[in-house]
């Protein structure tokens, strides 16, 4: 409870590696820490469906920038967390709503077309498409996908950091920041300094007010 008490985020990440290591080399030299442990199977793959939700919807809203007025969004109008837009104006509630629900629309379709993929990776991957849609998936990627291995895919989603043909800085970031979480499905401590990361940066972009507009179901 002391870790979820102090304030300061710098002292929370320390904390977390402190403990991380400490759990690391303990007798049963089990890295797995007390804060993630009830979503691991034997197998040590997520089973907790809510957390790999709340997770990847975290992780995307830390790229999309609330807008309550729509926009010209490379062909079409977005509105709220990059959604389409249905009117002109839209609610933090209201967007919330919206991209949680475009969000589990692309979770079903991911496992569905990617059945082989834990459920960690068809979460995170379904967070990239989100943003990144299938249909601008090359063959490339197609291909290292199907081979489950998060350390190959990542070799070509990284280059996905393009919109009409220049290198965004956004998407660079974007891209490296959604290839180091699949590549910390197995490394527990690493994705708990990523979470930590990611919420700071949606209350520094948004403020903190973003988590009390979410109807959490």
């Amino acid at each position: 409870m002391l870790y979820f008490l102090i304030k300061n985020n710098f002292m929370r990440k320390v904390i977390t590696v402190i403990f991380c290591l400490m759990t690391m080399f303990g007798q049963n030299n089990n890295y797995k820490t007390k804060m993630v442990n009830n979503y691991f199977n034997e197998e040590d793959r997520f089973v907790n469906e809510s957390f790999l939700f709340e997770m990847g919807w975290q992780l995307i809203i830390s790229f999309e920038e609330f807008n309550r007025e729509k926009y010209f969004d490379h062909g079409h109008f977005s509105i709220g967390w990059g959604t389409r837009a249905k009117s002109k104006y839209i609610s933090l509630a209201q967007a919330n709503k919206d991209s949680r629900t475009y969000y589990r629309k692309r979770i079903d379709y991911i496992k569905k077309q990617y059945p082989h993929l834990t459920l960690y990776q068809q979460y995170i991957i379904a967070a990239v498409e989100y943003n990144l849609t299938e249909g601008r998936w090359k063959k490339a990627l197609l291909n290292k996908i199907m081979t489950g291995e998060n350390e190959i895919i990542v070799t070509s989603l990284v280059n996905y950091n393009k919109a009409s043909g220049k290198t965004l800085e956004g998407l660079v970031e974007r891209r490296k920041i959604e290839c180091q979480y699949l590549v910390a499905e197995n490394d527990i401590c690493a994705l708990e300094a990523l979470i930590l990361d990611t919420q700071d940066k949606i209350r520094r972009d948004n403020g903190a007010y973003i988590f009390q507009n979410v109807n959490y179901n």
